[in-house]
């Protein structure tokens, strides 16, 4: 008896566990690709960050090679400059001693006779007078600059009495002279600044120019100097006056209280340069200065007895030495 051949058996998956599995495939070769993706950002993102801060390291060690290199040319050229200054300065003061006969010959004698009204000199703007006129004669050209309060101008510094057109080229010497101290040249040794010192600071600064005839530099800082010690001296008699706060019996007399009258005016003038100048032009001194010339006023009553030429003798200073010999430019007081 034959027996039929049998008939293979095949196994089928359902339809639904396929694409189960299928899904599951899928899944992990996303879930792969996803992890490798965010690995390579990540490694890309830190490869940036890291090309960056080189970059930028490098960047500034530039830059702070430059600013070094800059530095070091300014500094340099300070150093040069500087030399080149002290050099004509040194220059400036030691030819005289090259020529010794220059200055023995008369000259002694009126550097004498130049100290001697210096000295003599009673009030601070007269002795400012002294030093610029004394100067004249050993320099082309002569110009004072006083400190101004309250900065005057631009620069703090303004002319002393009457001054040519161009003069003030010279005032960055000034400023040099102001700040260090000490006598400064100009870079070619024809001109030279010097600062009168009292109480440490400058309160003037003498700029001359030098004359063709070669007059020796140090005459003019040795007057300048002497000038400056004068000032300190009629300042410091003042302050003592002011703090004692007892009458001086010299000025019982008009000749006295003349030149007390005088004092306090010049002072006036003095220290409000600029003031002085611009209430000339106005013709308003009394109101532009009205509580400096009441403060002086104080003063001189305190000192000077009652009498009938006193308050004739303090306003005839006001009127020659604070307006000039102008009694218009007084103007009205308020």
């Amino acid at each position: 008896m034959n027996w039929p051949s049998p008939v293979p058996i095949i196994s089928t998956m359902p339809v639904e566990s396929l694409h189960a599995a299928i899904e599951a495939l899928r899944a992990r070769l996303q879930s792969a690709l996803d992890g490798q993706l965010a690995e390579f950002q990540t490694r890309l993102e830190s490869e940036h960050q890291e090309a960056i801060a080189l970059a930028t390291r490098a960047t500034a060690e530039a830059w702070s090679a430059r600013f070094a290199a800059a530095a070091a040319e300014s500094a340099q050229s300070r150093a040069e400059d500087r030399a080149r200054l002290e050099a004509g300065h040194v220059a400036a003061l030691e030819e005289p001693r090259s020529h010794p006969g220059t200055l023995a010959r008369g000259a002694l004698t009126d550097l004498a006779g130049a100290m001697t009204r210096i000295g003599e000199s009673s009030t601070l703007s007269a002795t400012l007078d002294a030093l610029v006129q004394a100067c004249g004669a050993h320099a082309a050209g002569v110009t004072l600059y006083i400190a101004a309060p309250g900065g005057g101008n631009r620069d703090g510094w303004v002319r002393w009495g009457r001054a040519a057109p161009g003069d003030d080229q010279p005032r960055d010497l000034v400023a040099s002279a102001s700040r260090s101290g000490r006598a400064e040249t100009s870079n070619d040794g024809t001109r030279l600044a010097v600062p009168l010192i009292v109480g440490e600071r400058p309160v003037a600064v003498l700029h001359a120019t030098r004359a063709d005839s070669g007059s020796p530099a140090d005459v003019i800082v040795f007057l300048a100097l002497h000038a400056a010690a004068c000032l300190a001296r009629l300042t410091a008699v003042r302050v003592t006056q002011v703090m004692m706060g007892t009458p001086e019996r010299a000025a019982e007399d008009d000749g006295s209280a003349r030149r007390y009258a005088r004092l306090l005016v010049s002072e006036i003038k003095l220290y409000n340069e600029a003031a002085v100048r611009t209430g000339r032009e106005r013709g308003d001194l009394l109101t532009r200065l009205g509580p400096e010339i009441d403060r002086a006023r104080r003063m001189y009553e305190q000192r000077v007895p009652p009498s009938r030429d006193r308050a004739s003798l303090f306003h005839h200073e006001l009127v020659d030495t604070l307006a000039a010999g102008d009694a218009t430019r007084l103007g009205a007081s308020t």
